[in-house]
């Protein structure tokens, strides 16, 4: 929660429209289980895998979706040998730092 500027059980509570003792048996694993709808709003409030909040498995993180252009430009790297892609990531820091 904290590495998303939220500091206590109760703005959790106020983001989720849910009363705060319900976030603090949601904490103290009190209540189970949560329902999906309720696991789905704190993964988008916490920025947080909604998988991994159902299982507990996996990483928190979500993944990062990737603009079409990101993924034509990956594709592309992942076919390159490894060679060509360290001289591709050399151009694209020195182009970074000019910038």
């Amino acid at each position: 929660m904290c590495s998303r500027g939220i500091t206590t059980s109760a703005e959790l509570a106020r983001l989720l429209d849910v009363a705060p003792s319900t976030v603090h048996r949601w904490l103290y694993a009190t209540v189970r289980p949560i329902d999906a709808a309720t696991l789905l709003d704190l993964s988008r409030v916490l920025d947080t895998s909604f998988a991994w909040l159902l299982t507990g498995e996996g990483s928190p993180t979500k993944p990062r979706r990737l603009t079409p252009d990101a993924d034509f430009l990956l594709s592309i790297f992942e076919r390159l040998p490894p060679r060509a892609q360290e001289r591709l990531i050399s151009h694209a820091r020195a182009m970074e730092a000019a910038a």
